[in-house]
């Protein structure tokens, strides 16, 4: 009799056991797929701890960066729920993704201790011995600015993927959380003024600057996004101007989204998509206002599969913008062999931004964070 009923119970218990597994919480159910650990260096020595998702002849031929919230007391990483479920539906749509902790938050704390305390901008806005790790804790309020050239390494390092032909790195969608949003767009305003000189700087040759940088990118979502980097506070004015760099003058579609009871999010967002909608809002179509129905959740909360953001992101909004800018052609950088310049109005004199033999040069903040 035992053994007569054993399939049935056998039988029983898988379907328990399913259903268990179905009903697990994004958190658990959603594990993100694994990934390749790497390694990104920043022009001052920081080792940035990252996750490249590869996705080789995937449909959309295009790379996600995901840039996580962070907070000057609470820290912050690329491991808080929300990424992981987003990252799936990213690579299950065709898209390459890639992750990555900010300095000084998460795993990116090591560097190298010669080059990074040999520059100033770092001894004089860290509070901290000099040893081969640093931490947020030790960051003084003007350094969170900095944060920006993590992007611009990821950039970097993503050009040099782009080269090897693993990935096309002229077709990027930024998707930043809260603080991280500020960084995208001071970003973004940087790469609106930069261009490479397709000449390769050889010596006799004639300039001949491409676009704008900023034309790589396909879309910027932000999450929540905020008017402040970490401790510091960035002014309505400065960040407006950054958007309408990006988002109105180079048309890079932007989507602003927030929880719908998430009052604070909703005026920052509401005032950056006014300015580079308000003038001709026709001409901007994919740049656009969701608001997430009920809730007040914030930064990558918003993604987990209840909320519906993450499935609006990939589902809706993207495939359009996609659509719309068409196949890009994947080209060669030569992004160490080349120089890039500062354009910073028109007809004024190219600015040397990054000179031949590196791979990535600081951002002139100067430029940027002026009143």
């Amino acid at each position: 009799m035992w053994v007569s009923n054993w399939p049935k119970l056998a039988l029983v218990g898988a379907v328990i056991g399913l259903a268990v597994l179905v009903s697990a919480p994004p958190s658990q159910a959603q594990a993100a797929k694994k990934g390749k650990s790497i390694t990104i260096p920043t022009f001052d020595g920081v080792q940035l701890s990252g996750t490249l998702y590869t996705n080789a002849g995937g449909k959309r031929d295009a790379v996600a960066i995901l840039m996580h919230h962070f907070d000057a007391k609470k820290g912050g990483s690329s491991t808080v729920e929300g990424w992981s479920q987003l990252t799936n539906d990213l690579l299950a749509d065709g898209y390459t993704v890639l992750t990555f902790d900010f300095r000084g938050f998460g795993d990116s704390k090591s560097v190298d201790k010669e080059k990074f305390w040999g520059m100033a901008h770092n001894t004089t806005n860290i509070s901290s011995k000099r040893t081969d790790t640093i931490d947020h804790k030790n960051f003084r309020t003007n350094y969170y600015s900095y944060l920006v050239n993590d992007l611009a390494a990821v950039k970097a390092y993503l050009d040099r993927r782009n080269d090897a032909r693993e990935l096309n790195s002229g077709n990027i969608v930024l998707i930043g959380a809260g603080d991280a949003a500020v960084v995208g767009n001071l970003w973004l305003a940087h790469e609106s003024k930069r261009r490479r000189d397709k000449s390769g700087g050889a010596i006799g040759a004639m300039m001949a600057l491409g676009d704008p940088e900023v034309k790589d990118v396909a879309a910027a979502i932000w999450l929540s996004p905020t008017s402040k980097i970490g401790a510091k506070g960035i002014s309505p004015s400065a960040q407006a101007r950054w958007v309408s760099e990006a988002g109105k003058i180079n048309k890079v579609p932007m989507a602003f989204v927030y929880g719908k009871k998430d009052k604070a999010s909703e005026d920052v967002a509401t005032k950056l998509h006014s300015a580079i909608r308000s003038a001709k809002p026709k001409d901007y179509p994919n740049t656009v206002l969701e608001k997430i129905p009920d809730t007040k959740e914030q930064y990558a909360n918003l993604l987990t599969r209840d909320q519906g953001a993450s499935a609006w992101i990939v589902k809706k909004y993207l495939p359009k913008v996609m659509e719309d800018r068409g196949a890009v052609e994947r080209i060669e950088r030569d992004v160490i062999k080349s120089p890039y310049y500062y354009v910073l109005s028109r007809g004024s004199i190219p600015q040397l931004q990054k000179p031949p033999g590196v791979d990535v040069s600081p951002v002139n903040l100067g430029h940027f964070l002026s009143p």
